[in-house]
């Protein structure tokens, strides 16, 4: 196994994480590494187009199912408040 060491490590693939590993390595003194969980964009076409968002949403591979706690607020229901995993993160399926 080869181990091999970085400057920054940056954990999250979303909109943020991109923007912060994209920052660090505008230094070319620095080495990055940007992990993420999930599958590559080119592997969902539909998250590289606005249009696409529609199928994105709704694939399962893309999409962590998460919901809030029960509130009495939302009549003792809980929200549905899925986030997109892969590179781009909740904005490879909202259209973004």
């Amino acid at each position: 196994m080869t181990v091999q060491a970085f400057d920054y490590i940056v954990v999250g693939g979303g909109s943020s994480g991109c923007l912060v590993a994209g920052r660090l390595s505008d230094d070319p003194s620095v080495s990055v590494l940007l992990l993420e969980h999930g599958d590559s964009a080119e592997e969902h076409p539909e998250t590289l187009s606005a249009s696409g968002y529609k199928e994105a949403f709704a694939n399962d591979r893309l999409v962590w199912e998460r919901f809030s706690e029960t509130s009495a607020r939302w009549g003792n229901r809980r929200l549905f408040m899925g986030s997109g995993h892969g590179l781009g993160g909740g904005s490879s399926i909202n259209a973004m």
